[in-house]
């Protein structure tokens, strides 16, 4: 039976959390990084900050290797801080959370990223009308929810557990992971930390639901889509994951140049891969002399300008977009479909809720989507 899992102590800086979870994970020592959020951390009266955990019977050989670091670098704090991509992952502890994580942490490996893995839990107190507020209230509400982290942090074990089975084991040690912690509705949860960590992409992994008020679903996803400006790549239930070293992206657009601000960010995002991009419009016209026009002009801007990349417009005749978007990807084998929202375009109509809701629920790959 596996030990308890015990703090081992809080830094304030997500760099140094790193710094020794590798000098412990390279002894042997299974170790986790976990932050407890805004409201949860104010109402358990906790210091914000990464916490070090390790499992009991481990709790004195990592201190004397945390000695043996201080000895030998200094203070834990005073690691030389290194800039590092944000990524936030959203997750419920499902399948479609651990495939989520996958893509994030390929991500990551490429962009020289951490990422932040949060969990969102109901408030136990929001149905509870056994206790007022009295002067036992506090006492009470901080022993429910030291009982939630608790049963949370195990979960979090399990779920690591089922990343390193999908996963080279080198490739989940050299990722920079930590756990987030949060109580409140997932939704307005999300919001909230990317307002306070800045995330330069939030990867979104979404199940069918049972019912659960904080489960990943589309629902979900069509509002955050609604509510954030930071690339937002939403992962199917039914995806299956591909191969990092080549990748093949759809890029639905209009021909407009606010698409291609959006696109050169995908740039940014995608340029450590070796990926393929088929920048398409789906026209439901016969007559598209001028869309056909606008399309050579644009290819010729990017043979000249981004002749380091596989890049070919397409355009594609389809009374109904999302059906025309769908049989590319499924004909071409596409591993990523993306698209922005430039108004007054026809793909903007794509982030409506009914069409958003529709495009993650018949999509079986995952769905970049920016804003403009």
């Amino acid at each position: 039976m596996d030990s308890e899992i015990i703090t081992l102590l809080t830094l304030e800086n997500s760099q140094a959390a790193y710094f020794l979870k590798g000098h412990l994970d390279s002894s042997g020592i299974e170790s986790f990084l976990s932050f407890v959020e805004g409201t949860t951390s104010e109402v358990m009266k906790k210091k914000q900050g990464i916490k070090v955990k390790v499992r009991e019977n481990d709790v004195e050989e990592a201190i004397r290797i945390i000695l043996e670091i201080t000895g030998k670098y200094g203070k834990l704090e005073d690691q030389q801080a290194h800039y590092f991509r944000r990524i936030l992952v959203p997750v419920d502890f499902t399948d479609t959370a651990v495939k989520a994580s996958q893509l994030a942490i390929g991500l990551a490996e490429n962009l020289h990223g951490e990422i932040r893995l949060l969990h969102v839990y109901d408030d136990p107190l929001i149905k509870d009308h056994r206790i007022k507020k009295t002067s036992t209230f506090e006492k009470y509400q901080e022993e429910k929810l030291l009982q939630i982290e608790d049963e949370c942090q195990q979960r979090i074990v399990v779920f690591t557990k089922q990343l390193k089975e999908k996963i080279d084991p080198e490739r989940f040690t050299r990722a920079k992971i930590h756990f987030s912690m949060s109580i409140g509705l997932m939704e307005s949860e999300i919001i909230h930390v990317c307002d306070r960590y800045k995330p330069e992409v939030i990867v979104l992994g979404i199940g069918r639901g049972d019912g659960r008020i904080n489960h990943l679903t589309e629902n979900l996803a069509v509002k955050v889509a609604g509510h954030v400006k930071i690339p937002l790549l939403v992962v199917p239930e039914e995806t299956e994951i591909w191969r990092v070293d080549h990748i093949k992206v759809l890029y639905a657009t209009d021909f407009l140049d606010s698409d291609f601000t959006s696109f050169r960010k995908l740039l940014g995002l995608m340029a450590p891969f070796n990926v393929e991009f088929s920048c398409i419009h789906v026209e439901n016209e016969d007559d598209n002399t001028l869309k056909v026009q606008k399309m050579h002009e644009l290819q010729e801007v990017i043979d000249r300008d981004y002749g380091n990349y596989s890049i070919k417009l397409r355009l594609i005749k389809n009374e109904d977009m999302i059906n025309g978007i769908m049989e590319f990807v499924e004909k071409e084998n596409i591993h990523i479909i993306s698209f922005t929202n430039p108004r007054r375009s026809m793909i903007y109509r794509l982030l409506s809720p009914n069409n958003l809701k529709r495009m993650i629920l018949e999509s079986k790959v995952p769905m970049f989507i920016f804003h403009t």
